[in-house]
């Protein structure tokens, strides 16, 4: 009976040290999906760090266009307007949401097909992050320099980002409807 409470204790730290290392874990990996997201940890800082941030209203995709007159910015979406100087307020809250690991759904896939709404512009000394939003499926994808490097659901911060573009763009009657 004597190693009994040794045993119990041990088992608990045992426990408590299995515990930890888990959410040590879960979040380094997060961590590390995010920074692929955003084609490494340079695309995440890039989000914070920006010296300008400018949101542009896209067109939806057109299904009779051709690829070889999509224009190359946004993943060949039309610009329909700006770009719009994002108040500083609302550049700051989006980079927060777009940094932060609950945003994403990464267990999630959907078969919609992508059809971009607004894009937001991260630019910064003599990078750019572009992050192209799609709410009819709630999805986003990201461009560094024009490139493509990653795309996630971005269910459980809808609502937030919505708001912000609802903010965005106050006259912009589909917008509004989000």
């Amino acid at each position: 009976m004597k190693n009994s409470p040794r045993r119990l204790l041990l088992s608990l730290v045992v426990l408590v040290a299995v515990a930890g290392g888990a959410v040590l874990f879960a979040r380094q990996r997060s961590t590390e999906n995010v920074n692929g997201l955003f084609g490494g940890p340079e695309g995440v800082r890039s989000l914070a760090a920006a010296q300008k941030v400018e949101a542009f209203r896209l067109a939806r995709h057109a299904p009779t266009r051709s690829a070889d007159n999509l224009p190359p910015e946004f993943g060949g979406a039309e610009v329909l307007s700006g770009p719009i100087a994002v108040a500083e307020d609302d550049a700051r809250l989006l980079a927060s949401i777009l940094r932060d690991p609950k945003t994403y759904s990464w267990e999630s896939a959907k078969a919609c097909k992508f059809d971009p709404g607004v894009a937001i512009r991260f630019a910064g000394g003599t990078s750019t992050t572009d992050v192209v939003f799609c709410f009819h499926c709630d999805e986003i994808q990201i461009y560094r320099d024009g490139k493509r490097v990653g795309g996630e659901d971005i269910d459980n911060a809808r609502s937030r980002l919505a708001a912000i573009m609802k903010h965005i763009f106050p006259d912009d009657r589909d917008i509004q409807k989000l």
